[in-house]
């Protein structure tokens, strides 16, 4: 029998099961007709049923499509002082994929790449590319031009998207591969297309047959201490999934606004904060690149509630002269990793008030795959055993409650001890109970 403490559990996932009737239609409607339905129906949502019946095939883009229907007018990105609409970001999506699609006969499974430092439009390719069914292929600006091009090779890249700063690559492109056709992000290249022009010129559905959220969508390359970088492949679901299970560590609503200054090559800049973000329907401001008086001042006029740093850039903002006088008020938290994070960088931050969230993930999970709770938290969880915590942890009911959940609905293996993880994350920023990594 489900206990009131399950139900209550329940009602704290309302994105968990909105994005689990998205993913996996048919199994919401076991949640819809069943005893929790009372207690967790998501408002305005279709059940499998209603979905099956429209014939509805959903991919990571319709979550942005949702988000410009609710709220149309609220802004998506902010960017060198300007602002994209939830509206304007779906519709350019939807504009980008037209134009991909009629302009280059991008086609499911199909790469494009991406060498361009943090703009509006590096997230308008990964959701059009979405809606195709197609990958994308974040390339590493610090990389040299030989490095680059292997990377093109190895991913068979179709096009590449290339801001003009970076545009060394292309006539070695030209040679190297000759097939692969070039758009300027914000210039036309010799023998190419601008990205503007390219909008213009598109028509038709934007849509491929077969895409949904199974689909392969990010190539991300990465290597160890020798060889080649390879490509780990990132699915829709993971980028699904892992928004689900950043959105619980962060506490992350609507009504948040993420400062992303990290590069969005790495799925740290791209997938911690950033993306989960959007597809809840918050805020992003993106800087092309990190500076640390371009992050304290924008923290300070901008207000945002979140960002991700990693040591080196914590560093560089507590050395910088106006680190003491900044206002920080209105950060909640600010989530590191990538590295060890030096107790000293933790203090330093916590002494301002903000609470630090530490976060372990990788490349090939494309997700923070468990925090680690900084400062006080971490000296109390000293003193509590681990037989003692499990005895206490609201974890266990989650773990029960989540556990009738992926029977019902089929849920990707491991999804269910992620989210109980991170409920357990959640109650130890709270001081109820305490997180054991």
């Amino acid at each position: 029998m489900t206990s009131a403490a399950d139900l209550k559990f329940l009602r704290h996932l309302p994105n968990f099961l909105q994005e689990l009737q998205i993913e996996k239609p048919h199994a919401y409607d076991h949640i819809a007709r069943g005893p929790f339905a009372s207690e967790v129906r998501v408002e305005g949502a279709a059940t499998g049923h209603e979905l099956r019946k429209r014939g509805t095939s959903v991919d990571l883009s319709d979550l942005i499509d949702r988000n410009a229907a609710f709220a149309p007018d609220k802004a998506a990105l902010r960017f060198d002082g300007t602002a994209l609409s939830y509206a304007d970001f779906s519709a350019r999506i939807a504009a980008t994929a037209r134009a991909l699609k009629s302009g280059f006969a991008i086609g499911r499974g199909d790469r494009v790449a991406i060498l361009a430092t943090n703009h509006p439009d590096y997230l308008v390719l990964l959701y059009a590319c979405a809606r195709l069914g197609a990958l994308l292929v974040p390339l590493n600006w610090r990389l040299a031009v030989p490095e680059q091009l292997f990377i093109l090779r190895d991913a068979a890249v179709k096009a590449l998207v290339v801001e003009q700063a970076l545009a060394a690559i292309v006539p070695e492109l030209a040679k190297a591969r000759p097939d692969t056709r070039v758009i300027g992000l914000d210039f036309a290249p010799p023998g190419g297309f601008s990205f503007a022009d390219l909008l213009k010129a598109g028509s038709g559905d934007g849509r491929n047959p077969h895409v949904d959220f199974s689909c392969p969508l990010l190539i991300v390359y990465t290597s160890g201490t020798t060889g080649r970088p390879k490509g780990a492949v990132l699915r829709q679901d993971a980028l699904l999934w892992n928004a689900v299970m950043s959105q619980h560590m962060h506490d992350m609503t609507a009504a948040d606004h993420v400062l992303t200054v990290l590069p969005m090559f790495h799925v740290g800049g791209l997938n911690i904060q950033t993306t989960p973000a959007l597809q809840l329907g918050a805020t992003v401001t993106l800087h092309a690149r990190f500076t640390p008086d371009h992050t304290l001042a924008a923290i300070a006029a901008d207000r945002p509630s979140l960002t991700l740093l990693v040591p080196a850039t914590i560093q560089a903002l507590i050395e910088h002269p106006q680190w003491a006088t900044s206002d920080l008020t209105s950060l909640r938290a600010v989530s590191t990793g990538s590295t060890q994070v030096p107790q000293k960088l933790v203090d330093a931050i916590m002494a301002r008030g903000i609470p630090v969230l530490q976060v372990y993930g990788s490349t090939e999970i494309g997700r923070p795959a468990r925090p680690r709770v900084r400062g006080e938290d971490r000296r109390r969880r000293r003193r509590r055993s681990r037989r003692g915590y499990a005895r206490r942890s609201p974890g266990a009911r989650a773990q029960r409650v989540l556990r009738i959940l992926g029977q019902r609905s089929g849920l990707p293996r491991g999804a269910a001890r992620g989210l109980v993880s991170y409920r357990r994350y959640r109650h130890a920023r709270s001081g109820r109970t305490l997180f054991h990594p």
